[in-house]
This record gives C-alpha cells, structure tokens and sequence, in this order.
C-alpha cells in the first residue's frame, strides 16, 4: 500500500525552507494576528472518503498537516482521501496543524460522524415572536429553545445532542446556552442598553461537536426605545437622548433627536464646558469613583435648551461585563502524565446568573471540565484536566462570558516526552482477516510511522492487512516490523506462522479465547458476525439498540471453530447497535453503525 503524502516534491522544499525562516522569526509576530490556529470539524464525503482539513486564526504562515490513515500528496495538503481500510473500519483519528511553533490538534471520530449525518435537522416548532422593551428594562427569561425540538430521540453516542446560538443580540441582553438536568435551555436575559430595532438570528445545532451541517435558524426582532426624555424642552423639538457610552474606556458621546438642522453646543459639568463636539472621554475618577454624583448634560440650538440626567454606576450596573483578573501562568506536563489544573479564578464578573467557558489549542488528551454553579458565583468554576498524549508547544486560548459580557487569555501549555523509548511489542493480529495493528510503548508522544515489507509502506496507520499469499503459504517468512518516530526507527521480528499455527490455512485459533468478529461493519440490511476459540461451547447472543432494548437474542448449543451467524435488522432504526457474546467463562462486545 502506497502512500503519497510521504513523498516531498522539489516544490514541498522550497515551502519547507519558507517555514523555516518563518519559525526563525520573533514569536511575537504570532501574537500580532489576534487568534490562535485553531482545527475545526473537517469537510469530510462518507461515501468516497474525500476529506479536507479546515482551520480558522492563525497568522497566514504555512500549515503542515499530520493524520494517520489519510492520503495526501505532501504534509501541507490540507485535502486527501480517507484510506479504504479505514472508511471499512472507521475509527477516530487525531488531527494535527502545526503553524510555525505551536499545534493544535482535533479528534474526528468517522463512524459517529458518518452515523449523525445520516439524521436530519433539528425542526422549528414555531418561529420566536417579535420583542419591544425600553432601555434599563430587566428581561429574565425569553425562551428560545422550546421553538426548537431534535428530529429524533438518540441516546448512547455520549455527545450533548443540541446546543444554541444566537446573533445580532441588543447590547446589554445576553444568550445562555445551559444544560439543566437532561435537558437543554437557551434563553435571553438582561437589560437592553442601546437604543435601535435588532434582527436577532437563533441557531440550533444538532449534535454540534460532531457537524456543524445539521443546524436550523430562525430570525425575530428585539426593538430597544429609549428612556423618555428627562426635562422636555418647550417650544422646540430637539432633545437629548441616553448617551453611548463604554464603561470601560470612558468614552461618550451625547445624543440627540430632532431640532432644526442648525449647529447643536454640549455641556456638562465634571466633562466639557460649552462645545460642539458631542465626543468626549471621562477622566479616571469620573469612569470610577464610587460617589461621582449624575451627570446634567445640556444641548442648545437656537438658544433654546435641553437636558438630560445621566448616571454613570446604573448605565454600566446594565452592562456587567467579564475580565480577566489573573494571567493563567504557562503549563509543563510530561506525556502520560495526568493533570488537573483550575483556571477559573483568572475570570470574574459580577453579578453573575450563568457562565460560559471554552478552551481552545489543547494538547491531545487534555480537556476541560466545567461545572455550572448558579447565580452568584463570581467565578467559573472550570479546570483543565486529562492526560496529554504528544509532546510539543501548545498556545492555548481560555475565554468566559457571561451577561454579555466575554474576556479570553492565551498561555502556553508545553507538553515534555515520555522518558521511555520507543518499542514495537507483539502486533494484533486476526489469523482469519489478516487484519494486523502495530502496538508500541514508550516514544516521545510525537506521530509513530509504521512499515513492513509484504505488508505496508511507511504509514501513520498503525492497522493493515497481511496479503492472502502470506496467510496461507506454508513456507512464510517471518516479518520485520519498524516503526518510525523522530527520525529513530525500531524493528520487530514477528513470526506468522508461529502467531496462528494451523490458522494460516484458513481456520481461527483454538486456544479458548472468546472472538467476535463483525463481516463488514457498517451494516445495511443484515448483519454477518464470526464467532470462534471457543468451540464446543454453548454462547449466549443477545443484539441491542444504544438504548437497551432488545432486539434479538439466540444461543449456540454447541460453537464449532468458526461460527458464523447473521441477524436480520428488519426491526431496528439507523445508528449505533451493540452485539455482545457470553459463555460461561467469558464476554465480549462489539459496537455495530447501521447506516
């Protein structure tokens, strides 16, 4: 098997020597863009394997690209085709974009993701009706998530089926997206602080840390109306409005509606004296002090006045908004090692109803937990945690939100190699497939290539197949097996022959090791299983749905050395079945995707 993302073509060095001079830079021009690389669900065709890789940040260097079981013409292709073995035994697969000195990493699981888009889009129950409230106006709770239901019930995936998003929100009203129980709410609350009619967008997306395509949207408008006028002027039509303001650089620019046409003056007393210009900055004590007394802003035209009262503590006490109020240090962690690291008290925000978070840049293995912990709280109570699987240098993005309000911090997350050497053990090895897995232990957590003559080339898939000359010749050969990492390569001598005895002609190992082998997986209509190594044995098999339910149950009296049964799936739905052997000494599970 061939595969061509390992050969580097005269015009790969040239992009390669690019890279270099790019890594020589100072690591600040990284910073510089704004966002980290980030890997997002890749564009993949179940159907032809075809598979593109999509990323979003990042600085505009460079991207190589590492994936095992994936085809490519060289490392920064960011598109290439599934390998056959891999589509007929889907798996996940770790997913790798190193840009200059920092990687980032994505798992994609093909059978759950070739299983959930297979269903359909989540359906609008009833559109979300037009909403009007007045400036400083306190909304609770406008439910958003009862328009919205899941096209079916599916449990067993492990994956929150649904989660909301909303665009275009008034300032000052925030979108929760929250879990209570089992179920899923998405709802706005808050209080509106800038005047204007909203087209407001909410999305619900079905199983969204699998696809983004199953997603259903809907759009309603949120109209703000400003507070009434403080003081209306007599005989003329001008009048100030609420200020804009930003509480937190002090920026203000008063407001105006109606009047002539003619040119308007602004004063207020602790901002500007007679002027203009309608854009101001408060100085420190004015955008923070405590006690700094409401504000009279007063505009003339035509010498006619009006004022307007404006307190800066009640407009800003409607726009609580989120900081970051300690760095997250730089983390180190060895490969293998597992951690637990609190990183909510780098967050706070007050008052505070309901929170937010997300990390993103995490190094392979690691994870974040989150626990909701209600009003009050004026941190996430949030911690990285896991065991990192790759060494490397990881720029990692924390963010928090909450009442519509958001802050992000970036740090490093350097993970170390393992102290063990790489080393190739035993292979696992189906005597009947010829399917055969490379298993190693010990490395430096970087990606392991694996070769053998007769039955790969070099390959990131650690799972192949032995041709049927070498499982059945009497005269095989023993098999030298290497695996590469880091430039360092180790070998293996594995014996084929000694490895399943009289199983090369063709009949499974009778040692009295319970097998159970699925014949084609995914299934359509009917479901073909070998059972073997237990002959002579009486095995219980009992076929479920993810839920539990029983679909079917036999028992086999007598198990010869290969036993081969089919199950018909008249009766079952599309999705994930498990099908699990029991004897009186052992059990074994296999999970099955009906498409």
């Amino acid at each position: 098997m061939q595969n061509n993302y390992n050969r580097v073509t005269r015009q790969d060095w040239l992009v390669i020597s690019i890279l270099a001079l790019c890594l020589a830079l100072p690591t600040s021009i990284l910073a510089q863009t704004g966002r980290p690389l980030v890997l997002t669900v890749p564009t993949y065709s179940c159907a032809t394997g075809a598979i593109t890789f999509n990323t979003t940040g990042g600085d505009g260097s460079p991207i190589t690209f590492t994936a095992p079981g994936i085809t490519r013409q060289s490392v920064f292709s960011q598109s290439g085709i599934v390998e056959e073995g891999l589509r007929n035994d889907p798996k996940p697969i770790t997913i790798l974009a190193t840009q200059r000195a920092y990687t980032t990493s994505l798992t994609f699981d093909l059978a759950v993701y070739c299983l959930v888009s297979s269903f359909p889009s989540p359906v609008l129950v009833s559109p979300i009706d037009n909403l009007t409230l007045t400036v400083g106006e306190q909304l609770d709770h406008y439910d958003a998530s009862t328009h919205f239901k899941d096209p079916i019930i599916y449990h067993g995936l492990g994956y929150t089926p649904a989660a909301f998003r909303a665009m275009n929100t008034p300032p000052g009203l925030a979108f929760i997206d929250a879990t209570t129980g089992a179920s899923k709410v998405a709802y706005f609350t808050g209080a509106p602080t800038v005047p204007g009619v909203y087209s407001v967008t909410v999305t619900c997306y079905f199983y969204p840390s699998i696809t983004n395509d199953l997603a259903t949207s809907t759009t309603f408008t949120i109209t703000v109306v400003d507070k009434p006028v403080v003081n209306p002027p007599s005989g003329s039509n001008l009048a100030l409005t609420q200020p804009t303001y930003n509480c937190s650089t002090g920026a203000i620019t008063f407001n105006t509606t109606g009047g002539d046409g003619t040119p308007i003056e602004f004063q207020a007393p602790g901002i500007t004296a007679w002027t203009t210009n309608p854009n101001h900055i408060l100085d420190a004590c004015a955008r923070s002090c405590a006690d700094v007394p409401p504000f009279m802003i007063s505009a003339r035209q035509q010498g006619k006045l009006t004022t307007y009262t404006w307190s800066r503590q009640d407009y800003c006490a409607l726009t609580p908004s989120v900081v970051r109020v300690n760095p997250i240090s730089d983390m180190t962690a060895t490969v293998g090692q597992g951690i637990y690291y609190a990183i909510g008290a780098a967050f706070s925000s007050s008052p505070t109803t309901n929170w937010s978070v997300s990390a993103q840049g995490l190094p392979p293995g690691v994870s974040y937990f989150f626990r909701q912990e209600g009003g009050g709280s004026p941190n996430p109570t949030w911690a990285l945690i896991g065991t990192p699987t790759m060494a490397g240098t990881y720029l990692v993005t924390a963010s928090a939100s909450a009442n519509g309000g958001s802050a992000s911090t970036t740090f490093k997350y350097i993970v170390t190699s393992a102290t063990n050497p790489l080393t190739l053990t035993a292979p696992t090895y189906n005597c009947l497939t010829g399917a055969i897995t490379f298993n190693t232990s010990g490395g430096d957590g970087t990606p392991i290539e694996f070769k053998s003559i007769g039955i790969t080339d070099w390959t990131g898939n650690a799972t192949q197949l032995v041709d049927r000359e070498s499982r059945t010749a009497s005269d095989v050969m023993p098999f030298t097996l290497m695996a590469r990492q880091s430039g360092q390569i180790v070998t293996l001598s594995w014996n084929l022959k000694a490895a399943c005895g009289r199983a090369r002609l063709g009949v499974d190992d009778t040692d009295g090791q319970l097998s159970l082998t699925v014949l084609g997986n995914p299934v359509h209509d009917q479901l073909k299983v070998l059972v073997a190594g237990v002959p002579g044995q009486s095995v219980q098999l009992r076929l479920t749905d993810a839920g539990g339910r029983l679909l079917e149950k036999r028992t086999i009296e007598s198990a010869g050395v290969r036993e081969e049964q089919h199950f018909r799936l008249d009766q079952s739905s599309g999705g994930l079945l498990l099908l699990q052997a029991t004897t009186s000494t052992q059990h074994h599970t296999v999970k099955v995707v009906r498409h």
